[in-house]
């Protein structure tokens, strides 16, 4: 029986050798995207008929997976900047202005109808 309890000491050791390794070079550089697929499954699993009756028989209500949603919310815009660093006048000029029809016939014809 021994044989076996030191098979499994070694598999745990080489399997926190790994861990121990790649939690290093992990930490070393830059700290990577989490994954949102936990994220995910929580809210597909909220709505399922055996979560939901579950909650009910708990609680007396049905879970509106509300906080499930904000959690995957925030895995997936985490690290998005939605507001600009720079204000207006430092980008340049907008890429989509209006242009009045004169200009923008000009501007069609400069670029798709120019003699090559």
């Amino acid at each position: 029986m021994s044989g076996k309890g030191d098979e499994m000491k070694g598999e745990q050791a080489s399997r926190s050798d790994r861990e121990a390794t790649t939690s290093g070079t992990e930490t070393s550089e830059r700290k990577p995207k989490p994954s949102c697929a936990s994220k995910f499954d929580a809210v597909y699993f909220c709505y399922s008929p055996v979560y939901q009756m579950s909650q009910y028989y708990r609680y007396g209500e049905l879970d509106d997976c509300f906080s499930k949603w904000s959690e995957f919310y925030d895995c997936i815009t985490y690290g998005t900047n939605f507001q600009s660093d720079k204000p207006a006048q430092e980008r340049g000029p907008c890429m989509w202005e209006l242009k009045d029809f004169k200009t923008a016939q000009r501007d069609w014809d400069k670029v798709f109808n120019s003699p090559e």
